[in-house]
């Protein structure tokens, strides 16, 4: 009995898999965010919203980086903030090839405003850019959500 259960079980998801593989709308569905809170206000910074987070599992560094150019490896690293943290990025940068969940990317994170999960809004406050790679940040697109940082 539980084998046929099983085997129907499974004829079942091979049907559905197969309806939406080949009788599907071939779009790409948009992957669930690792956090919640992305788009949402940023507690006391009026016109500001969160527009990522950390998807690394075992958290993701960040680096000290001056004003434009490209970021490098020999940037140092300054802070690690862990899973799920929520971050405002303000402009992105050019850097090293990093592969993430979807794939390499060049393309780095400034940022401003972070919230640890459970914790207050902190600003990483300083004149140079707090960056890391965008292959590690949720931010719902492929394409950069900041401007070109200066």
């Amino acid at each position: 009995m539980r084998v046929r259960k099983a085997a129907a079980a499974l004829a079942a998801t091979v049907a559905l898999v197969a309806g939406g593989i080949i009788g599907g709308t071939g779009q790409a569905q948009a992957a669930t965010a690792p956090c919640g809170g992305i788009g949402e206000p940023i507690d006391g910074q009026p016109g500001l919203t969160w527009n990522g987070c950390v998807y690394a599992t075992d958290g993701l560094y960040f680096r000290w980086h001056t004003a434009g150019g490209t970021v490098s490896w020999n940037d140092p690293l300054t802070i690690a903030l862990p899973y799920r943290t929520k971050v405002w990025i303000y402009c992105t940068l050019p850097g090293p090839a990093v592969t993430g969940n979807y794939g390499p990317t060049t393309v780095w994170d400034a940022v401003g405003y972070y919230q640890r999960p459970g914790g207050p809004v902190e600003w990483f406050a300083s004149y140079d850019h707090a960056v890391t790679t965008d292959a590690w940040i949720y931010t719902g697109t492929s394409q950069p959500v900041g401007t070109t940082c200066n």
